[in-house]
């Protein structure tokens, strides 16, 4: 042996590591590499060879320079200048050896000669030269649904305006242009020493409608990534940092993309694309603020939406009545969803609508200034007794708790929680020691606070029921024993003498 290195390369070996490979990669290597270069043509041609498994694959280019390094055809990771350019594809020095390791001869021949991979496992060298340009020849392994493959393949590249690429004579064309945005993204670069580096760089970002029937891709460089499944086709005109495969991205780096195109496109979107996953990614992007967020909301959810507000059922309800998207708390993301809220994106129910509540939120105020039991008046003690009753005989409460008192508000009546309360300052004194006078007033608040038993909501259904029922028990417990109810023969003596 010439030299002793320390590695050797296996073509067997290569070739049995990307043969699972589906065969659309080689056409993507093959144009990669011409669009690295200073070239304005790239012309593929194949053919299916005669009686035979195989195909003859060519890739012509003008680039005045031909091959660089005629040696890098057949060296493996050797470096490549193209590591330093974030704006080349090129990374590894691999690509073509893997198109190479496919091939069971192949031919490239360039400005500064012609390199030829022999059936026989051998390459030898040939002085033959182009004026220009290089010249890729291979014979691959393909059935026809690979060849189908790589023509549509060919069909899904995004054209570079700097370069004809053909395909047995068919241009490649591109699909409508939706806009395009400059924005900084993570990328690669290689430092002094050729090592491979994180950075951040400013970019253009190229979208696209997808034709009929095509999936949205992430594209780097106009090679196809990876399937997104978003609204558009995106085109990151830098190294985008790919995995050892490079068919994928990280989902962090995917976020931050899907976040600036969202920035980008929110004014253009369509019911569609506004719906889909990728917008609630992007909502968590860190960019995606402020009028993106506003109008991505009213694009989703119209202009009449809310917040679901779990402290307050009764204001989800009201808005809901009133044509509003009450928006679940599970749409979003807890991240996303104080995002919406922080800028105006949607407010919460209840603070749309709030429900008026009888006491204060604040756990540090008193309820409200009670009434001791020795200043109840003699009505106010006949109506606590019939409470106490009723919600024994119906079934609401043993050992009801009743409590009188004087809040500031007086927009309420009755209220129900740990006790009844009656609110004295709302009904006066008066209403109590008159009670008998107004008997179905009195039996309606009555039933309107216990049907509270288990049902805060107004508007829940559960609610409605509980009123219904128990309406439907106080009349059947008055009908069978009224006679029994503290008091209330008072009722009855007015019901004569009016009659």
């Amino acid at each position: 042996m010439a030299h002793n290195t320390w590695f050797t390369a296996s073509k067997d070996g290569l070739r049995k590591l990307v043969e699972h490979l589906p065969r659309k990669f080689v056409i993507f290597e093959l144009v990669q590499n011409v669009w690295d270069e200073e070239a304005t043509v790239c012309e593929i041609s194949m053919e299916r060879i005669a009686g035979t498994p195989f195909v003859r694959l060519i890739c012509r280019d003008d680039n005045p320079e031909g091959f660089a390094n005629l040696e890098h055809a057949y060296t493996i990771w050797a470096e490549s200048s193209k590591k330093k350019d974030p704006t080349q594809a090129g990374r590894f020095n691999e690509g073509e050896k893997k198109v190479l390791a496919l091939c069971r001869s192949a031919e490239i021949s360039s400005t500064k000669g012609t390199i030829l991979f022999k059936e026989d496992g051998k390459r030898t060298t040939s002085s033959r030269k182009t004026d220009a340009g290089s010249v890729f020849t291979g014979e691959l392994r393909m059935t026809k649904e690979q060849e189908r493959e790589v023509i549509e393949a060919f069909g899904a590249l995004l054209p570079r305006s700097d370069c004809e690429t053909t395909l047995n004579g068919v241009r490649l064309s591109a699909p409508e242009t939706v806009c395009d945005f400059e924005v900084a993204l993570p990328t690669l670069y290689a430092d002094e020493e050729g090592n491979l580096r994180p950075t951040k760089r400013k970019t253009t970002v190229q979208v696209f409608e997808p034709r009929d029937g095509e999936v949205a891709m992430l594209y780097e460089l106009g090679i196809p990534v990876v399937e997104t499944g978003d609204r558009y086709h995106v085109n990151v005109m830098q190294k985008v940092p790919l995995n050892r495969d490079r068919d994928n991205v990280t989902p962090k780096y995917l976020r931050t993309l899907r976040g600036a195109v969202l920035i980008a496109t929110v004014d253009a979107l369509d019911e569609d694309g506004v719906d889909g996953k990728w917008v609630d990614d992007a909502l968590a992007d860190e960019a995606v603020e402020g009028d993106t967020v506003r109008k991505t909301m009213e694009a989703r959810h119209g202009k009449k939406r809310a917040m679901y507000d779990g402290s307050d059922l009764e204001a989800n309800s009201h808005l809901t009545g009133e044509g509003y998207e009450v928006i679940p708390r599970g749409a979003y993301s807890s991240e996303v969803r104080n995002k919406i809220l922080e800028t105006g994106g949607a407010s919460k129910s209840g603070d749309l609508r709030p429900t008026p509540k009888p006491f204060s939120n604040d756990p540090n105020a008193p309820i409200m200034e009670e009434i001791p039991f020795e200043e109840w008046t003699e009505g106010m003690r006949e109506v606590a007794d019939i409470a106490r009753h009723l919600s024994e005989a119906l079934g609401v409460r043993d050992d009801l708790l009743v409590v009188y008192g004087k809040p500031k508000a007086r927009w309420w009546g009755g209220a129900w929680g740990d006790a009844l309360y009656w609110n004295v300052t709302s009904l006066g004194a008066k209403w109590f020691d008159h009670w008998h006078q107004h008997p179905e007033a009195f039996l309606s608040l009555l039933i309107h606070e216990f049907a509270h038993k288990g049902a805060p909501n107004h508007l829940e259904d559960r609610y409605h029921k509980n009123c219904t029922r128990l309406a439907a028990a106080v009349a059947m417990y008055m009908c069978r024993s009224a006679h029994a109810i503290p008091h209330w023969g008072r009722v009855m003596e007015g019901q004569d003498s009016a009659a």
